[in-house]
This record gives structure tokens, C-alpha cells and sequence, in this order.
């Protein structure tokens, strides 16, 4: 008997954004940029100080001596996702897929991936001692239409979610600023070295793209980009599964933008890998539609996105897209969050994924105060220490799809396109 099913493409990595423009260029007749929205939002993504709570981090990671392992009851799309020990910043930790180690004092944690998950093959007893972990990384519609999961078997049954969402118990995004940084290796650049990386984009754009039309997000963006194509981007690079040009590796970074279009538009911090890694860590700046402007600008380095939707045609894309391919001065303002400290990156220092999993079976919370409900609901779990009542999600459904955008779970899927 099915007990219920997810889909998870796991990646780690996360990030922030806003248009910047000059009104000069305005007056030179060239672009109306009374269309393209500014943020406004500078600086709620420093509002959490985490100076405050080093030293006490410090000394819970030099204290936590006692390896703790986390079991992967499931290999995630059969991947083998196994470290014998996560990075000291976790809070050591051993991720494996062997059961038998379930008995053992340690075992504090059973991560469960809903793609594989079955009644019939979950532990036969459960020790009062050990978190069950509930893992997706897909997108509510396509989980609830795709699948038909309505997850109401899942009530009751775990302790914590590990979502992207960033509301989730463990925070496992595709990826946010904090990460892109360390990823880019955390350094920054000079003014000269962001000019000669301009100089050395070659093409103008370019989208990657393997599900052409399975969920509505999909047939939209198919659609948009067509359109887009129309009114005058007949310079865009097509690849991946969707079209003849297969290439199994792009050099995003020649390119000056990149297309980060989801499968699934409007659903709650719903921003993949697409984003960060073919976007942001290539260098790439990315063209975006998904989850609202805020989604974007919580997790996204500022300035480092273009926002399609605040553009009221493609065709106003397109003429914007191809002024700053003319531009390098204005380009260059998508791309000067590489050149700035760490302190300017959103949701510095925060972990995530595994890692803070990690963390918090040490009894170290502290990456609780990045969650948007942080005051509301979480306020009562201690940074460092154990929290005093047990943790629980009554249910899974509620939180996956009652708290969801009404926008994301409307009209999502065409059974006669594929």
C-alpha cells in the first residue's frame, strides 16, 4: 500500500533582487523606465544580525563532539546521497543510507523522500528518541495534480519539513545568496575584473529547458518565450531536452542573460536551481518568472535579476534586454552585487539542507531567526538547547497546500499536452 509520494530534485544553494536603473538614459529616449520596478526591500535582508549570536555558535559547534547520524531511509531518485561527516559548520554529522544503523544511540534522525515512500517499507517500530523528517522539493501543484498526492496520510506522522520553502522546519532550498557566495568562491570582485567578465559575454541570451509542456507553468513559459522570440529576441540560444539542441553542458557564463523561467508560476518561494546555478553562479544574469517579486528578493543577492513580469509586454522586455546588451554601464549594475562584501548578502550565514538539520539535532537553532515565521511560530524553540515540547506537524497537507498561493494551485494542468 502507497503511503504517499513526492518528487525532489536536491540541490543546495540561495538568493536576492531588485532592478537598478538610470534615469538619465530616460531623457536620452531610449527606454521608459518609468515600467521597470525598484526595490524597496534594501534592507530587510540584514535585519537579522547575526553577530549577536557567533560566540554562543562557536561554542555550541566546538562542544558538539558526539557524532550524530542521519539516515536517508530512501535513496533519493536512487541517488546515493552519503557523507561520513557533513562540515564542522553543521555540527558533525554522518548522512547515510544504511539502515541497520537505526538501533544505534546516535540515529537522532530518518529523513524520509516522499518519491519512494511506502507504509510497508518504513521502520516497523518507531523510538520516541528520533525525528522523522518529511523531504519535497516539488512544487505543490505538480505534486497535488501531477501526482494526485492529497498527503492527508501524512498527518501526524512528522516531526519536522524539509522543504525550499522558507517557512519549512529545515530550510532545503535549491540555493540562496549566502550559498551562490561560498559557491563563487567566496571572494569578490574588482571593477576590473567584473569589466573584462562583461567583455567576455559573447552572446546575448540564452534558455535551457527539458519539460516542454507538462505542467501549466510549462506550456506558459513555452508560450512566452515564443512570444518573446517574436517581437524580436531571434538571437536567444534554445537548449536541452525541449529542442534539437542538446548540448549536455552550456557556458552560461558567455552569455549575458539566462531565462529562469519555472515549471510552475506564483507558488511560494518555488525557485530552482535554474536560478542559481545557470543564473546567478554562472554570472549570467537571470530573466525570471516564478513566485512573486518578494520570493525573489528574499533569497537573491540585490540587484542580480530582471523580473519579466514588471515589463508589460514582451515585446517591452525585449527592447529592455537589448538596450543593455548595448549598455555595458547598466549591465554592469545587475552584476555589481560580485564586487560587494559578504555583509551585503541576504541571509549571510544561514544554513541549510542537511547542515542545519545537523545543527538543530545538536540543539543548535540559531538558523530559525532567517524563517519569515520565526516570531510567530518559532520564537518558542531556544537558539542553543533542545526545544520544550515535542515537534510535530499535524498536518502536512494544511501546510503544503492550505498556506499555498491561491494563484499556484489554480488551473495547473493540461492532461492532452505533454
Amino acid at each position: 500500500m502507497e503511503f504517499c509520494r513526492f518528487k525532489l530534485v536536491f540541490l543546495s544553494i540561495l538568493l536576492t533582487a531588485a532592478v537598478l536603473v538610470y534615469t538619465k538614459l530616460a531623457m536620452e529616449g531610449k527606454w521608459n523606465f518609468k515600467n521597470v520596478i525598484h526595490s524597496t526591500n534594501s534592507v530587510q535582508w540584514v535585519s537579522h544580525n547575526f553577530s549577536t549570536e557567533q560566540d554562543p555558535l562557536d561554542e555550541a559547534l566546538k562542544n558538539a563532539t558526539n557524532k550524530i547520524i542521519i539516515i536517508n531511509w530512501y535513496a533519493p531518485f536512487g541517488e546515493k546521497v552519503e557523507f561520513d561527516s557533513l562540515p564542522y559548520e553543521c555540527g558533525n554529522c554522518q548522512l547515510t543510507l544504511g539502515r541497520t544503523k537505526i538501533d544505534e544511540t546516535n540515529a537522532k534522525a530518518v529523513v524520509f523522500h516522499f518519491h519512494e515512500l511506502q507504509l510497508t517499507t518504513m521502520p516497523a517500530t518507531r523510538r520516541l528518541d528520533q525525528y522523522y523528517v518529511g523531504l519535497s522539493k516539488e512544487s505543490p501543484i505538480a505534486l497535488r495534480e501531477h501526482r494526485g498526492m492529497k498527503l492527508t496520510e501524512c498527518d501526524n506522522v512528522f516531526n519536522m519539513t524539509m522543504n525550499y520553502r522558507r517557512d519549512a522546519d529545515i530550510y532545503a532550498s535549491y540555493g540562496n545568496a549566502f550559498s551562490v557566495w561560498k559557491s563563487r568562491g567566496g571572494k569578490k570582485m574588482s571593477t576590473d575584473q567584473l569589466n573584462a567578465f562583461v567583455k567576455q559575454k559573447t552572446n546575448l541570451s540564452i534558455w535551457a529547458v527539458s519539460n516542454c509542456g507538462f505542467t501549466r507553468g510549462a506550456i506558459d513559459r513555452m508560450e512566452y518565450v515564443k512570444s518573446l522570440i517574436n517581437d524580436g529576441l531571434d538571437d536567444i540560444v534554445l537548449g536541452g531536452g525541449c529542442f534539437k539542441n542538446r548540448q549536455s553542458k552550456f557556458e552560461y557564463s558567455k552569455y549575458k542573460f539566462y531565462f529562469a523561467l519555472e515549471n510552475s508560476w506564483n507558488c511560494r518561494d518555488y525557485i530552482t536551481e535554474k536560478f542559481f546555478y545557470n543564473g546567478l553562479i554562472s554570472g549570467a544574469v537571470p530573466v525570471v518568472i516564478g513566485p512573486s517579486r518578494d520570493d525573489y528578493e528574499a533569497v537573491a543577492p540585490p540587484n542580480s535579476f530582471i523580473y519579466a513580469k514588471d515589463f508589460s509586454t514582451p515585446n517591452k522586455l525585449v527592447e529592455y534586454l537589448k538596450y543593455l546588451d548595448k549598455n555595458d554601464t547598466a549591465y554592469k549594475e545587475y552584476l555589481k552585487w560580485t564586487t560587494e562584501d559578504l555583509v551585503d548578502i541576504p541571509e549571510n550565514h544561514r544554513e541549510t539542507n542537511y547542515c542545519q538539520l545537523c545543527r538543530v539535532l545538536h540543539g543548535i537553532n540559531v538558523d530559525n531567526i532567517f524563517s519569515p515565521v520565526y516570531q510567530s511560530q518559532l520564537s518558542d524553540i531556544p537558539l542553543f538547547g533542545l526545544p520544550s515540547k515535542p515537534r510535530i506537524v499535524p498536518s502536512l497537507a494544511k501546510w503544503y497546500y492550505g498556506t499555498e498561493n491561491s494563484g499556484c494551485l489554480k488551473n495547473p494542468f493540461r492532461k492532452d499536452k505533454h
